[in-house]
């Protein structure tokens, strides 16, 4: 008899359950107590304050990507050529096992002479405010800027030395997606579309198409154009040759062009082919 009822799993020569059956008890009680937190943790991560940050949605968080843009800016310097992308967005996430959110971020470009891509990231490390917690990350090929801004928004700048480009991403992190950013193409002012037309006519090319970004700068907002060409193109000489006389060359490579024109940074860009030019105000600092 006690050999069948130790072979059964019910009882050991003394009473007590086997260990079998203290196994299968166990693994009943951990499932229940698994499902319990499963539902805990949704539920504050639905409703509950630990979570609250990154449970704003992607337009209320938008003030704060925009400080971060205006306030790298500034830390720049006003004499640093930029262009600022709009909002794109940049795929879904997960916000918790119940709730499914998105991504988006604004590229922010800086050019300088090739050379000092180091010495203007010190500078913005520097002159960020402290709440930003930017440190630079160096090494033999790139150069990394990491930095936290208002409401869980991330921010991270990368280099390569000798580059003369340093490209920042301002990223919302995963939001809800009751509320998705919106962006707006108000009509360009017709000084800043002049310039670029200009542009494109030295060099026997029209504008296909144009777009605006918004550029928060401490006294307010400007509106960046930029536009594509019509025509293909097979490299940058015929700009580099007709750009306006006073204005200062940062960087003038096959692809690249970018020089100060009084109060804009003009970038005239080549990627396949397609010629891509912008034209985006300073701010004052």
């Amino acid at each position: 008899m006690a050999s069948q009822a130790q072979s059964s799993g019910r009882l050991q020569h003394d009473g007590s359950p086997t260990p079998r059956y203290l196994s299968r008890r166990w693994l009943t009680g951990l499932a229940a107590a698994w499902a319990v937190l499963i539902l805990v943790l949704a539920i504050i991560a639905r409703d509950g304050d630990v979570t609250v940050q990154t449970q704003r949605n992607a337009a209320e968080v938008r003030p704060s990507v925009d400080r971060a843009v205006a306030d790298i800016v500034t830390a720049a310097g006003p004499e640093v050529a930029l262009t600022v992308s709009p909002y794109r967005f940049d795929g879904s996430c997960r916000i918790s096992l119940v709730r499914r959110g998105v991504f988006y971020e604004r590229l922010l470009r800086l050019y300088t002479p090739p050379g000092e891509e180091q010495a203007l990231l010190e500078r913005i490390v520097d002159r960020l405010p402290d709440r930003y917690a930017a440190r630079l990350r160096t090494g033999e090929e790139q150069l990394h800027v990491f930095a936290d801004a208002d409401e869980l928004v991330t921010v991270g700048g990368d280099t390569w030395p000798g580059s003369g480009r340093i490209e920042f991403s301002i990223h919302t992190g995963c939001r809800p997606v009751e509320q998705p950013i919106v962006t707006f193409y108000p009509r360009p002012d017709p000084e800043v579309r002049a310039r670029l037309d200009d542009l494109l006519a030295a060099a026997d090319g029209t504008v296909a198409a144009w777009r605006t970004a918004a550029v928060p700068c401490p006294d307010g907002l400007r509106w960046a154009l930029e536009v594509t060409a019509e025509q293909r193109f097979d490299s940058l000489t015929g700009f580099a040759e007709s750009r306006p006389e006073g204005a200062t060359v940062v960087i003038s490579e096959d692809d690249l062009l970018v020089y100060q024109d009084g109060p804009y940074s003009i970038t005239v860009s080549l990627r396949e082919g397609t010629l891509t030019a912008t034209a985006t105000p300073r701010c004052d600092g």
